[in-house]
């Protein structure tokens, strides 16, 4: 269950963030666009072969990609 409120509270950031979560989303979307792990969907855009989130709501996440902290 916590992770689905984390998942929603992911989408809620897209639209209420901080200048400070902009910034960090920024810096992650930069990342993922350079990972091999980044498929196109039709449905989704960009997404996470991983994870198969999709990167535009994955880069304001409460549980990070290990690939974020390198």
């Amino acid at each position: 269950m916590k992770k689905i409120l984390d998942i929603i509270r992911s989408w809620i950031k897209v639209y209420t963030h901080t200048q400070e979560e902009k910034s960090r989303a920024l810096e992650r979307m930069a990342v993922c666009n350079s990972c091999p792990s980044k498929v196109n969907s039709l449905l989704l855009g960009s997404k996470c072969a991983d994870c198969g989130c999709p990167l535009s709501k994955k880069q304001w996440s409460f549980f990070p990609c290990d690939k974020w902290e390198r």
